[in-house]
């Protein structure tokens, strides 16, 4: 017997997701909408460091620098070694060179990319949710897709069994966010282990998503894969977009075995030339900055006191407090039943009750309407719409965050 509690409708899911962002754009073109729902820092809560964004000018010592035009001189060996040294660093050996990376255009281009270049119309993907399905747009018309997830009062964690369990002869692809999105918590690296010995027996691979690893809490700061994450079966998509806050520059990259990180380089060059060539001078300064980070989260971090390391625990603080305000109103509310406390990056996940609202749809969209503030349900990640859960971005100013949880929980406690 399947242990599983829920497999998902991809395709109803989705159409939630895009009805949600069309009611928030037409209510936008009529009054103000305050947004906790966008998934990435609100109104310049977080800040990068001056001396990376040095480094995003076309201009140096004030005259212009080269640029690279359609990149006759584009060499991404230096950003690739900033990568694999900035990788290699997170999980503590050398396990990756720049053989393994190919750099995209964000995560959910690499992805489509990916899937292009490695499926064929019989395969299938297991999506283990709940996720972000709107990346899945391009995906699911190119193969079949079916998604599960695990119960709530488990936090919605599957172990590997009952993840292969829904493994079939045509399934090609197992497909995770790590962090997972909605919900910002890791999956437990024992599970992502003991998947990939298990992909690699039965020739599917293993796709990581890690777009949202950023920000980490303190308690995972040292979460990491074991040495086995280089497998010829595991592909990682990374990006920078939350963690160096560089979201509209498009910037990503997959681990993967040398031969699909060649192939697919090739493949996203019948696309573009290259990825925006200023952008990488502050992704890569960022990636070394990082690094140094990573290598001093002890006693000697006091040694180590670069204007990008000071701004990153300064942004650290920032989004600590705000977690903290959001969380603690939201936990002396009466309707609001379970929260799920993120491991990384700047939202959560929480569950309201109420008879008034038959499903997280009506409740989204009266909150909306009723004050303003838009959260984003959580049956647009796949979960149940009669559970009433919603997504909050907190990375919001400190001053209007307070007053906007207040108004959430008044309207909670009021109207619910």
């Amino acid at each position: 017997m399947k242990s599983t509690n829920s497999i998902i409708d991809i395709d109803e899911s989705f159409q939630i997701f895009r009805d949600y962002l069309d009611t928030v754009y037409a209510e936008r073109k009529i009054h103000t909408i305050i947004p906790l729902s966008t998934g990435y820092q609100i109104g310049s809560v977080l800040s990068l460091p001056k001396d990376m964004l040095m480094q995003l000018l076309p201009m140096k010592n004030g005259k212009e620098i080269e640029r690279g035009g359609y990149g006759w001189n584009f060499d991404s060996t230096g950003l690739k070694d900033a990568i694999a040294s900035y990788e290699n660093t997170k999980i503590g050996s050398e396990t990756y060179s720049i053989q393994n990376i190919c750099l995209t255009l964000g995560g959910t281009y690499g992805l489509n990319r990916l899937i292009h270049l490695l499926s064929s119309p019989e395969d299938e993907m297991l999506i283990v949710g709940p996720t972000f399905v709107r990346l899945f747009g391009q995906v699911k018309k190119k193969l079949e897709i079916k998604m599960i997830i695990g119960n709530a009062d488990k936090g919605f964690v599957l172990s590997s069994k009952e993840i292969l369990e829904h493994v079939t002869s045509n399934t090609k692809f197992i497909f995770i966010c790590n962090p997972s999105n909605p919900l910002y918590t890791f999956m437990p690296a024992l599970i992502i282990d003991h998947l990939i010995n298990e992909v690699k027996k039965r020739k599917i691979y293993l796709i990581l998503d890690e777009v949202g690893d950023a920000y980490r809490t303190q308690k995972f700061q040292n979460y990491s894969y074991s040495n086995h994450i280089k497998s010829d079966y595991v592909i990682r998509i990374c990006s920078a977009s939350k963690s160096f806050l560089l979201a509209e520059y498009r910037l990503g990259y997959t681990l993967s075995n040398s031969d699909i990180a060649k192939k697919l380089s090739r493949e996203i060059s019948d696309d573009v030339s290259h990825i925006n060539i200023g952008a990488t001078e502050a992704w890569k300064y960022g990636l070394e900055q990082e690094q140094l980070r990573l290598k001093h989260q002890d006693d000697t971090m006091k040694k180590v006191n670069t204007q990008f390391i000071r701004t990153y625990k300064t942004n650290q603080k920032k989004l600590l407090e705000c977690r903290n305000i959001a969380i603690s109103a939201l936990k002396r509310c009466k309707k609001v039943t379970k929260i799920i406390y993120p491991d990384a990056c700047f939202s959560f996940l929480f569950k309201v009750e109420t008879n008034r609202f038959q499903d997280d749809i009506a409740l989204f969209k009266s909150l909306l309407l009723e004050t303003g503030i838009s959260l984003v349900p959580g049956s647009g990640f796949g979960l149940k719409k009669s559970d009433l859960f919603l997504r909050l971005t907190y990375a919001y100013p400190k001053r209007e965050l307070k007053k906007t949880i207040l108004k959430i929980t008044k309207f909670l406690e009021i109207l619910c």
